[in-house]
């Protein structure tokens, strides 16, 4: 799939431009790195305990939001893939923060299924 902003092939996404992402899944990694209760990301120079956990799912779930009505996936379908990407980092509370993204989605410009 090809887009102004993105490019997905063979799972793998292709940013255009580098972009920001601020989420609360991402500001959870330091409080739980210090509490033991994940591991220490790949390194990275912009965060103190390494790239955060969520760090991939959050600039998937922004691509998604970003591109809704112009890409053919409904609301359901793009809280999904945030919870299966958690889920391939074996995060365990994946399917919980999933239902919580989801809860968090815009509720209109989805394609409906």
């Amino acid at each position: 799939m090809v887009h102004e902003q993105m490019r997905i092939k063979h799972g793998i996404v292709e940013l255009a431009a580098p972009i920001k992402v601020r989420s609360l899944l991402m500001a959870l990694h330091e409080p739980l790195v210090f509490l033991g209760l994940s591991a220490f990301g790949e390194s990275s120079v912009h965060f103190r305990y390494g790239r955060p956990w969520g760090y991939k799912a959050s600039i998937l779930r922004k691509l998604l939001v970003d591109c809704r009505g112009e890409l053919p996936i409904s609301r359901k379908a793009a809280a999904d893939v945030v919870t299966q990407t958690l889920r391939s980092m074996n995060f365990p509370l994946a399917g919980l923060i999933g239902t919580v993204a989801e809860w968090f989605l815009p509720r209109s410009g989805w394609h409906h299924d």
